[in-house]
């Protein structure tokens, strides 16, 4: 799965996710460096601390 490049993909994964929550520990938690990207007026910049917590959770 490759990480998400728009704000869309990403509001995607996060309901993909959501789907799934049960089954992953602590996912709130992983999900930490999405929630400052999903703000609104926000570049979107998937850095390190993204692909990181991406990584995790896959």
């Amino acid at each position: 799965m490759p990480p998400p490049k728009t704000l869309r993909q990403l509001r995607s994964l996060q309901g993909r996710l959501a789907y799934i929550r049960r089954f992953i520990s602590n996912l709130s938690g992983r999900c930490q460096p999405f929630s400052r990207l999903m703000k609104k007026d926000t570049p979107f910049i998937w850095d390190d601390a993204c692909q990181e917590a991406f990584n995790s959770i896959k």
